[in-house]
């Protein structure tokens, strides 16, 4: 018995260890061309009232209430699903960088980091979403059994293709083409004198 109280000792003493030495902060990032350029996309992102939708919360729950907090933030309320959180705008430099600090009140408080990086690529733009973690005990322990790339980066790849939905649809239509000028009046014929 009193072998069997030491080595659980030993194994819990080794598991605290192991979990304790893991880094507390974690990032996962995706990048992807979208059909926009850069100003349309910053612009969007730029924008806190259309980071829910891009995120997914309108996704996962379209009765979720979302209400601008501020001139730099956003509040959302909804399901299970989409949770209940806020969003702070803390950077933007058009049009390149958009920063993001998210806390989520439910189903778990946890603050995140998302930022977006933009470059003009092609007749698109390079958007690279990172999503910036800090993690607590519980949270390292999970991540010996749970791969976060695998469960968040899908979650990010989504966002990024509701992105460039989004992006498409504020691309500023074209203007009409201007009418062509009107075909000039044939030149009269002169018949001569008349008698």
């Amino acid at each position: 018995m009193k072998t069997v109280v030491v080595a659980l000792g030993v194994v819990t003493l080794l598991f605290g260890l192991i979990v304790g030495s893991r880094s507390s902060s974690i990032a996962v990032e995706r990048s992807q061309v979208l059909a926009a350029p850069p100003d349309v996309v910053f612009a969007v992102l730029n924008d806190p009232l259309k980071l829910p939708n891009t995120m997914g919360v309108l996704a996962l729950d379209p009765q979720a209430q979302i209400k601008a907090a501020g001139a730099a933030g956003v509040d959302w309320q909804g399901s299970a699903l989409s949770g209940e959180g806020h969003a702070e705008r803390t950077a933007a430099q058009a049009p390149t960088l958009v920063r993001y600090a998210l806390t989520y009140v439910q189903p778990s408080a946890s603050p995140v980091q998302l930022v977006f990086t933009l470059e003009p690529k092609n007749d698109g733009t390079k958007v690279t979403l990172k999503h910036e973690a800090t993690r607590g005990l519980g949270e390292k322990a999970r991540a010996l059994v749970m791969d976060f790339d695998r469960t968040v980066g899908p979650t990010l790849e989504a966002s990024l293709g509701r992105l460039e939905g989004l992006a498409k649809a504020a691309i500023p239509a074209p203007p009409p083409a201007p009418e062509p000028p009107p075909e000039p009046a044939p030149a009269a014929v002169d018949a001569g004198p008349t008698p």
